[in-house]
């Protein structure tokens, strides 16, 4: 055994004298790299982990029993808007643990809706105490921190794009109004600050739980919509992928979605701003979205005013948080609508947030200039994985080698 592999050693040896010594050390390197990700692939017949994604051709909304998740999101914090019992358990009918003062800065662990009542609750921490429980949605208010802010954007009742070509991943290519369109839609939100104009969209797959009273037609808008979106998404960044929980799966939702009387919106989302029949809030890290509530009415509109709203809201939760005069038939329009499809131009900027050149973060400038120059084909074979980059080039070498 040791005599073959000493055999081999002084082949490849020959093959490699006089090259290069720069070029071996890559090379060598680049096998290793191989040898150690095929010892990384699963043999046929066993089931592929969790965290990978599966190829697609057409991404469908999707109902998963489980989820794992690998990173758990920042905890928000919260202030107490006055004095609160904090109980045990989601519901007034709990025992008192201890009680809140107002104006109390918390930490927020944990969401869910009321055991026996209409409002969400939160599961909180008081400043300076161990003790964890449970206060009312109405009675407590979300506030950002340096690294953690929320942000809104609602709809109140209040010449078509040149389409655009489909285009391979290595390069986007759009209509000309889309550019100035992304600049107004993907900056800043509707309600927030105007400071901080940054691209902000989600990194990883958003789990969707509906909770209220949805029609059957509210049903198929929305896995309609979570379909189109993860087709627009999935181009350039399969791994945010847009996944329907069931009603009785147990992960919890990276994105909630209410449908219930515009009254009762305050309830279920301190920061609502008055006068929308459909508000979605968003929370990121870093400029990285991981969690979001949206709200749709479910009195005093049509089903077709529903419909748009869904389409509008859930949208405008993936990072598109600000409205437009430009165009009446936009999903993003400012005016009251009732539009219930993409145009190309809404497509064309859907598309444009997830380019995988821009990043959470970027300003305005840079996001442009990386919209402006498409990848090479070195970061956009690495953007597929860097096993489907790897695994051929070092299969060719090593069959080069064989004969050696």
């Amino acid at each position: 055994m040791f005599i073959g592999l000493q055999k081999q050693i002084q082949a490849v040896a020959q093959f490699w004298k006089g090259k290069p010594v720069t070029l071996v050390i890559v090379l060598v390197g680049l096998i290793l790299a191989i040898i150690k990700l095929e010892t990384q692939v699963p043999p046929p017949g066993l089931d592929v982990p969790p965290s990978s994604t599966p190829e697609q051709l057409e991404p469908q909304p999707t109902r998963l029993p489980e989820l794992r998740q690998t990173d758990a999101p920042p905890q928000e914090r919260g202030e107490l808007l006055t004095e609160a019992n904090i109980r045990s358990r989601p519901t007034v009918r709990s025992p008192v643990q201890t009680v809140g003062l107002r104006g109390d800065q918390v930490t927020i662990v944990d969401q869910a809706p009321g055991l026996d009542d209409s409002y969400a609750w939160y599961l909180i921490r008081l400043p300076g105490r161990t003790v964890e429980g449970w206060v009312r949605g109405d009675l407590l208010r979300t506030v950002p921190s340096p690294l953690e802010s929320p942000v809104g954007s609602g709809s109140r009742p209040e010449g078509r794009p040149e389409s655009r070509p489909s285009g391979s991943r290595s390069a986007i290519r759009y209509p000309p109004e889309a550019l100035p369109y992304f600049q107004e839609i993907a900056f800043g939100n509707e309600f927030g600050s105007s400071q901080n104009r940054r691209i902000r969209k989600w990194t990883s797959a958003v789990t969707i739980r509906v909770h209220g009273d949805p029609t059957r037609r509210d049903q198929d808008t929305l896995e309609q919509v979570v379909t189109e979106l993860n087709r627009l998404i999935g181009r350039h960044a399969p791994q945010v992928q847009l996944i329907l929980l069931a009603d009785d799966a147990p992960q919890k939702a990276s994105l909630d979605i209410y449908f219930v009387p515009h009254p009762q919106f305050p309830s279920y989302e301190p920061n609502y701003q008055p006068g929308n029949l459909g508000f979605a809030y968003v929370n990121w890290s870093q400029d990285r979205i991981y969690r979001g509530r949206i709200l749709i009415s479910t009195i005093d509109i049509s089903q077709q005013e529903r419909s748009h709203l869904i389409r509008e809201e859930l949208t405008q939760a993936m990072g598109l948080l600000q409205d437009s005069e430009r165009y009446d038939d936009s999903i993003f329009y400012q005016g009251w609508t009732r539009t219930t499809q993409y145009t190309e131009l809404d497509k064309a900027v859907i598309e444009m947030l997830y380019y995988p050149n821009v990043k959470p973060g970027m300003d305005e400038r840079s996001a442009i200039a990386a919209l402006q120059a498409p990848p090479s084909a070195l970061s956009d074979a690495l953007a597929e994985g860097p096993a489907n980059f790897l695994l051929p080039m070092g299969r060719r070498l090593l069959d080069q080698l064989k004969p050696w």
